[in-house]
């Protein structure tokens, strides 16, 4: 692979905090990768073009690198509070030196990606000039074409440059043409709908590729005729099936985590696809488990009794289970549930210091979110109009209000100090007041919950016990094949398991209050 070269500029400035994680403070890393799904690679700036297998967890800094191959994508957490979506055939580089303060740039060489601002707005530095994102907005940056485009999928924005500012609407976006930008009219609902039809055409081909037309020789041929008489009797044994339940996809093989029906989770696995048994325990005749991964409900159907196993690589799935009574398919499901599998080892131990936050009274909103520690908080007033003594006014919503002197830098709360929630502060000084802002924190879902430290996946066999020991979020309820692990004061566990007879992984299952349910996952050897 080539090393990337300059190529067009994304400075994302957020009008927030500085970092709001453990996994940007205390260093220079302004990213973290979320989710990685197929073919996802990174370097590092000391060796650019080196590329390597990156893994959800992979913490960026400035000069390093990522690329996503084809039919790969990828989720990025840009501190404090931005998400960047990389669709496939994508190349973006950090700056390779820390720009301006409160700033971030990305260098697309090619492909397209989706910016998305979270609690604060930020600026995005394109071809097209700056463009200033309104909270909770969407904008997508497309160079997979000959000309570069622009596009506001959701929110509000305002794109400033040389010829002045330009407000635009939902849909609407730029397109450069000869050095100019062409503004696009919002896309309809037949253009959207035709533009969904096309991708799912394009998404089918590609899951599902028509093979190569041409005359078999001989010994294909032969092969071809064996394969059919094994088929055989196991096709007439499934036709009854096909009469009562449809089309069925073949049997994946014994399941790696089991599920009861309803249950939504999420699946960490080291080398997906998984293959998930989903109960049919609600269902005395059996039933089938039907997943969706876009619209319709044919991306996998499994039929079973007691249980269906269904299998999935990396993505976002819905699925039903509908029930089987007096031979016939009941209509109405018996249970829905949401899957999530994430190509991801989790070796990367959790952060064991907390976020560290300095906030100004300048009338700005900031969102610091946390993951297992609560934020070690420093307000400030930067710029009195005297010098003579501060006080911080802090009051929750809906909760008490307090006040503190101000001390050389600021004022100060540990960790702990402050609870979740919605906080607007103030301070005072002779008379005069600074501007009320506004501080909300808040539990982060895509922090990492859990990792294993053992065992390495791969590296034990089945059939035996396997000691499983590694770290979770405090409060976190710990089990595998439903019998419970003790999750100590410090935060780890450690405890000897024996997986089901055949089965060829385990499964380590964690429910936190706030996270909901999480797999990890660990493949055994013969």
């Amino acid at each position: 692979m080539t090393r990337c070269r300059p190529g067009w500029l994304l400075l994302l400035g957020w009008l927030g905090a500085g970092c709001g994680s453990c996994a940007g403070c205390g260093g220079h890393a302004v990213a973290e990768l979320v989710e990685a799904e197929a073919d996802v690679q990174r370097d590092f700036a000391a060796s650019v073009g080196q590329w390597q297998a990156a893994e959800p967890g992979a913490t960026f800094d400035f000069g390093d690198g990522l690329h996503t191959g084809p039919g790969a994508s990828a989720q990025l957490r840009i501190f404090p509070d931005g998400v960047v979506h990389v669709k496939a055939d994508t190349t973006l580089r950090f700056a390779a030196a820390a720009p301006a303060e409160d700033a971030r740039t990305l260098q697309i060489e090619g492909g397209a990606v989706e910016v998305v601002s979270g609690g604060v707005g930020f600026d995005v530095q394109t071809a097209f000039g700056i463009t200033r994102l309104d909270r909770g907005s969407r904008l997508r940056v497309d160079r997979s074409g000959t000309a570069p485009r622009l596009t506001l999928l959701a929110g509000a924005a305002v794109v400033e440059d040389t010829a002045g500012e330009r407000a635009l609407s939902q849909g609407q976006g730029l397109l450069l043409e000869g050095g100019r930008a062409v503004i696009e009219a919002p896309a309809t609902e037949e253009t959207e709908q035709a533009a969904e039809t096309e991708q799912a055409a394009e998404t089918e081909q590609a899951e599902h590729p028509t093979p190569d037309a041409g005359v078999p020789d001989a010994a294909e041929a032969a092969a071809a005729d064996v394969d059919k008489e094994r088929n055989k009797e196991r096709m007439e044994a499934d036709e009854a099936d096909r009469r009562v339940y449809g089309k069925l996809d073949p049997d994946p093989g014994p399941p790696m985590v089991s599920l009861v029906g309803g249950e939504s989770a999420t699946i960490h696995d080291p080398r997906p696809p998984s293959r998930v048994a989903l109960s049919l325990s609600e269902c005395p005749e059996g039933g089938v488990v039907e997943v969706s991964k876009r619209r319709r409900y044919d991306h996998f159907r499994a039929h079973g009794q007691g249980s269906a196993v269904v299998q999935l690589g990396p993505g976002r799935y819905r699925y039903r289970v509908r029930c089987l009574t007096r031979g016939k398919l009941d209509k109405r499901p018996r249970a829905r549930g949401r899957l999530r599998v994430v190509r991801d080892a989790a070796t990367r131990t959790l952060p064991d210091r907390p976020p560290s936050v300095t906030v100004d009274a300048d009338g700005r909103r900031y969102s610091v979110r946390y993951s297992n520690r609560l934020p070690q908080m420093t307000f400030r007033w930067r710029r009195p109009p005297n010098a003579g003594p501060q006080t911080l006014h802090l009051g929750l919503e809906g909760g008490t209000r307090r006040t503190a002197r101000a001390k050389a830098g600021g004022v100060r709360f540990e960790s702990g100090d402050l609870p979740e929630g919605t906080h607007t502060f103030y301070f005072e000084s002779g008379g005069a007041r600074s501007k009320q802002g506004t501080l909300d924190i808040e539990f982060d879902n895509a922090a990492r919950r859990a990792y294993l430290s053992a065992p390495r996946d791969g590296s034990v066999s089945r059939g035996g016990p396997v000691r499983i020991a590694g770290g979770a979020l405090p409060g976190s309820k710990l089990s595998v094949n439903g019998t419970p692990v003790r999750l100590g004061r410090d935060g780890r566990f450690s405890a000897e398991v024996t997986p089901p007879p055949g089965h060829d992984a385990i499964a380590l299952r964690l429910q936190h209050r706030r996270s909901g349910v999480h797999y990890y996952l660990r493949h055994l050897t013969d």
